[in-house]
């Protein structure tokens, strides 16, 4: 007993990770948030050195960060490059994720010096702060992160969102209305102010505190019912989703490339046949190499769809000046018109190897791997940035790794404003990720709300969906199917 009585404050920071790394393991755990936000709250009070509160600061936004990266190990065994034995790979594995999550949790260092610094002066300012430190904290860690992703195809930038505390909330419906207000951040600042009541409450246990607490919850839920977002508007759209089964194995096999290309255009053709007003191909369906490029693509697709003029989107891996870049090819039928647009957005170790990747593996003399990372994943930002050549009737393109950032589809929209945003996306990688999945459809739920958009999204190895800018997730209607694709249908 006397351990732990010397021991508790430290107990507290230890359950407090726990408690922050777990709300984004399952769905079912997002309400750990609020003895998360107690408990951290709790151990920072007493702690009383600037150097405890820096590396336990740390620990938190490290193991909050954990969380959310923990999907990474669905991609575990890799079959998309050759690293040997299953210790290579999980050796592999846990650097990427544990150098990840440091680097991003260390912005709660800032948060926490600065709540110190602060709480020697007032502490109702901290009080008041707090909630916004918590937010800038978490934009911070997107940017550290980034920086421990540079490399040829990566940059700096607050786009990665996994482990944000503010997701936790998209699981409530009363709080769409904030959702819709502020995305993310709000969500993520409403968070740290439930933390605060709750410890308000639990450790004073005041009349007043109390009072203020139940003030705190009728208001959001009164706010909330009352400008909880509508149903949105139809479109007057037809969206076919094409939805593919191509894992990595298979295109790594003897003829998989091959086999996946006849799959693009077989379903396609089926697609065609339903004219609807848009079709959507996963990312990297590689339909336009499959026919020999862009031009003949849309003379193909002009033939095959007859009188019909539906846009056709696809996204392939192509070559700019010696670099790899994913390209989405929008077919528009009716203009007999191709339009571009490029991924900017690309995933780490996974389409272009990080700086400090390639310093360890040559730190380890195994230059050899380097070699192959940069022969297989030599991706790069395509030059094609923006929608400046589109017409305006014609969804943005959010690419697969777009759907981690809370920017992503208001960058999109920013340059291109339609009330639909189309989706490509790919998990050919992994092997069920139900953390991934989960945390993507807390993801793209705000970020539709946010922005008033419908995102319509096709998938590889990963099933169709829709989310809507009232908060609801819809997964379409299956036309068609076969073992390695199927048809889904939306109407908006």
């Amino acid at each position: 007993m006397r351990w732990y009585h010397t021991h508790t404050t430290s107990l507290a920071w230890l359950a407090a990770g726990l408690c922050f790394a777990l709300i984004s393991v399952h769905e079912y755990l997002w309400w750990l948030f609020v003895p998360g936000f107690f408990l951290a709250i709790t151990a920072f009070v007493r702690t009383h050195t600037w150097q405890g509160v820096f590396w336990w600061s740390w620990y938190l936004g490290t193991a909050k960060a954990l969380g959310g990266f923990a999907l990474v190990w669905h991609i575990y065994p890799l079959q998309w490059i050759d690293m040997g034995g299953g210790a290579a790979q999980i050796a592999f594995i846990f650097i990427h994720w544990l150098t990840s999550s440091a680097g991003m949790g260390a912005s709660l260092i800032v948060v926490g010096l600065a709540l110190f610094v602060v709480k020697q002066r007032s502490v109702r300012a901290a009080v008041f702060l707090f909630p916004l430190l918590w937010v800038a904290g978490e934009v911070l860690g997107s940017l550290f992160v980034s920086v421990v992703w540079l490399g040829s195809g990566g940059f700096l930038n607050i786009d990665t969102a996994h482990g944000y505390s503010g997701f936790a909330l998209s699981h409530l419906s009363f709080l769409y209305a904030f959702a819709d207000v502020g995305g993310v951040y709000l969500l993520s600042a409403l968070t740290a102010v439930c933390g605060l009541v709750v410890y308000t409450v639990l450790v004073h246990r005041h009349v007043v505190s109390i009072a203020v607490a139940l003030g705190v919850v009728a208001m959001l839920w009164v706010g909330g019912t009352l400008f909880a977002p509508s149903a949105p508007a139809p479109l007057g759209l037809r969206v076919v989703a094409v939805d593919l089964r191509f894992s990595s194995a298979d295109f790594n096999a003897p003829g998989g490339a091959a086999l996946k290309e006849r799959i693009a255009q077989e379903a396609t053709t089926h697609a065609l046949l339903r004219t609807p007003d848009i079709i959507l191909l996963p990312e990297d369906a590689r339909l336009t190499p499959s026919y020999g490029g862009a031009s003949e693509t849309l003379a193909r697709l002009q033939s095959l769809a007859g009188s019909s003029t539906p846009l056709v989107i696809d996204t392939s891996y192509t070559m700019h000046e010696g670099a790899s870049i994913q390209r989405a090819y929008y077919y528009d039928l009716a203009r007999r018109m191709v339009h571009e647009v490029d991924k900017q957005f690309l995933v780490a170790q996974g389409e272009y190897p990080t700086h400090l990747l390639v310093s360890l593996l040559h730190l380890i003399g195994k230059e050899n791997l380097h070699e192959q990372f940069t022969d297989q994943f030599s991706y790069q930002p395509g030059p094609l940035k923006d929608y400046a050549a589109f017409p305006d009737a014609v969804p943005g393109m959010l690419f697969c790794f777009d759907s981690s950032s809370a920017v992503g589809v208001r960058r999109v929209q920013r340059m291109h404003q339609f009330p639909l945003v189309v989706h490509a996306v790919s998990h050919s990688w992994f092997h069920e990720p139900f953390m991934y999945w989960q945390q993507l459809d807390d993801m793209l739920r705000v970020q539709a709300l946010w922005n008033d958009v419908v995102i319509v999204q096709a998938g590889n190895m990963v099933r169709s969906k829709a989310y809507l800018p009232d908060g609801t997730i819809v997964t379409g209607s299956v036309i068609e199917e076969t073992p390695h694709w199927s048809l889904v249908e939306y109407t908006f």
